[in-house]
């Protein structure tokens, strides 16, 4: 399916370059559609890595044969993730040359951080003509996929299965892609290259991280969870809400929840209760730390803070 996928993004990219401004603007929504799946795809590349990193720091050094595992994996993710960072940098830069001209109107356009998010039916203005060195990208890309191969010699069999599929299904072709000094279809392609790149790494990235166990939860129950914004509303007035779903084990591997102020009264399907009492007046600060441990007894831990102003009685 991944190999339709890319089939079909290039030659509706192919057809934009040699048709019409009308059929180029059609094809500029899918600017909005390539940087979404781009971000949301590195963003969980990055996850994967960032998870393994936090159980690195949360193990006591006298626990060397979790420390030596978790080290040992890490080492096996860290060079995959420098070379798709590499391959987003070179993209990021090219696009940031365009756009460093771009004097005029940036509706449309949104940095974030090291991405870039397009909306190319909105974004308008007078771009100078610009050629980016796809030779250069594909010798990034080559690399990822060479060292992709490499990382999971020692892996289990369908592990490298996986590693090899994904590298022959994903293949780079710069004669594919037909970059003239057009800069806005200049952006729209480097947008679906991107995009493509990043869901294929992290296919590998997700399969390693999958054959680690990174994680390593146990849940066996689940509860929703609906949190109005507030409990008092007035006549016509606007307010959020948020709801979610609490995935827990009370039995084998129940929260553990420390308080700065209040007491904790109960913890039942993964969520905690706590009592406060107010002040006569003022504000309150409410705050801690909750924690919880994977199968080996590794801790993750977030900290918790809501300031509460404390009204007078009615």
């Amino acid at each position: 399916m991944k190999r339709i996928i890319l089939i079909t993004s290039g030659v509706l990219l192919m057809l934009s370059c040699t048709q019409g401004k009308e059929q180029r603007m059609n094809l500029s929504i899918f600017g909005t559609h390539f940087s979404k799946e781009s971000s949301i795809a590195k963003k969980a590349r990055n996850n994967y890595y960032n998870a393994l990193l936090e159980e690195q720091a949360s193990i006591s050094k006298d626990d060397q044969k979790d420390l030596s595992r978790t080290t040992q994996r890490i080492n096996i993710l860290s060079p995959l993730i420098t070379e798709a960072n590499e391959v987003n940098n070179f993209i990021y830069t090219a696009q940031l040359a365009i756009l460093n001209q771009h004097k005029s109107n940036k509706k449309g356009l949104i940095n974030e951080g090291s991405d870039f998010v397009f909306d190319f039916i909105d974004f308008h203005g007078d771009l100078k003509k610009h050629v980016v060195d796809l030779q250069k990208l594909k010798v990034l890309i080559d690399n990822f996929k060479s060292l992709a191969k490499k990382q999971v010699q020692n892996a289990t069999f369908g592990t490298q299965e996986f590693v090899k599929m994904q590298n022959e299904a994903y293949h780079f072709d710069k004669n594919k892609y037909e970059l003239n000094t057009d800069p806005h279809e200049t952006l729209i392609i480097l947008e679906e290259i991107e995009s493509d790149f990043n869901q294929y790494a992290q296919s590998i990235v997700a399969e390693l991280a999958k054959s680690f166990d990174t994680n390593r939860f146990a849940f066996n129950q689940i509860e929703e969870v609906f949190i109005p914004a507030s409990d008092n509303v007035l006549p016509g007035q606007e307010f959020t809400a948020k709801v979610m779903i609490v995935a827990s084990n009370d039995l084998e591997n129940q929260i553990e929840v420390q308080t700065n102020q209040g007491e904790v009264i109960g913890i039942e399907k993964g969520i905690a209760t706590i009592r406060y009492k107010a002040p006569a007046s003022g504000t309150m600060e409410l705050s801690g730390k909750i924690t919880i441990k994977n199968k080996s007894g590794v801790p993750y831990s977030r900290s918790f803070s809501k300031k509460v102003s404390v009204g007078e009685k009615n």
